[in-house]
């Protein structure tokens, strides 16, 4: 698998998301856009790593790689965890209400009388109190507070606001490395998360290694490689499992029909995980 392959997934990715969005846009429930959003996410990211890659940039893959495998991660979660069956989108409203207190959450800080107020204000140019409120008051963001607890009682009664947002069930997922290994992608978060962190990348590198300048290339070479496999994997499963969660089924068959002859024609050794649904 070579760039050109990420280049057709990332293609064929996007006319899947417009695909996606137009049937979700006339539905429009908000529990089913937060998937386009962590969709779009998905592929903005990935196409990031495709230009850094194109432009051997590869010490600056590792940046953008985590942020990937997070949404790539979040994104599977809610579509096994939201089963067409189910109908009631738990993760689904899970993450929109974290996602939604958040927002609530900055503004106050931005509008604190304290320390922490000031100096997040001034990162907005000195922007006063006054400012900020008089779109929306603090009096404001409280009631919505109040009024976000009221409409996601049932989040609430499976999680604490403090709680991660996929900590929703019986499974213990109190942080991201759980989830992985929920979702049994534990081997892919030691070699792809966990074990390339912002370390690898200090200016000491090459001697706590012991690494010449030349195995140094040679060594993220091979890493942005399999990083690269990987990601075009993420793209691939996704939008077959997304178009089947929308009950486009004839679009999902069609692109991974697609999809493994381009396979074919790309052929190398490597593990290609295209998801069914019948894990």
């Amino acid at each position: 698998m070579n760039n050109e392959f990420l280049e057709k997934c990332l293609k064929e990715g996007t006319l899947a998301y417009v695909n996606i969005s137009e049937e979700l846009i006339k539905e429009f429930k908000e529990e089913k856009l937060v998937t386009l959003g962590l969709f779009n996410g998905l592929l903005e990211k990935s196409s990031t790593f495709f230009h850094l890659y194109n432009n051997n940039h590869l010490v600056s893959l590792d940046c953008i790689t985590r942020p990937i495998i997070e949404n790539y991660l979040y994104l599977k979660y809610i579509l096994n965890r939201d089963s067409q069956e189910e109908k009631n989108y738990l993760a689904s409203r899970s993450y929109l209400f974290k996602s939604k207190m958040r927002e609530i959450e900055t503004h106050l800080s931005r509008i604190a009388k304290n320390n922490k107020g000031e100096k997040l204000r001034r990162l907005f140019s000195d922007i006063t109190i006054e400012e900020l409120e008089h779109n929306y008051s603090e009096e404001e963001a409280l009631r919505d507070k109040e009024e976000l607890r009221e409409n996601f009682k049932d989040i609430l009664s499976l999680r604490s606001e403090k709680d991660k947002w996929y900590d929703i069930d019986e499974q213990n997922k109190k942080s991201f490395e759980q989830l992985c290994f929920y979702m049994d992608f534990e081997s892919e978060y030691e070699h792809f998360y966990r074990a390339f962190s912002k370390e690898i990348h200090s200016s000491d590198v090459i001697e706590t290694f012991d690494f010449t300048e030349e195995e140094f290339n040679e060594f993220f070479f091979i890493k942005s490689g399999i990083s690269l496999n990987l990601i075009s994997n993420f793209i691939m499963e996704t939008v077959i499992s997304y178009y089947r969660w929308n009950n486009l089924i004839y679009e999902a068959d069609k692109f991974k029909e697609m999809m493994q002859k381009e396979l074919v024609n790309n052929a190398t050794e490597i593990d290609i995980r295209i998801f069914d649904g019948k894990e």
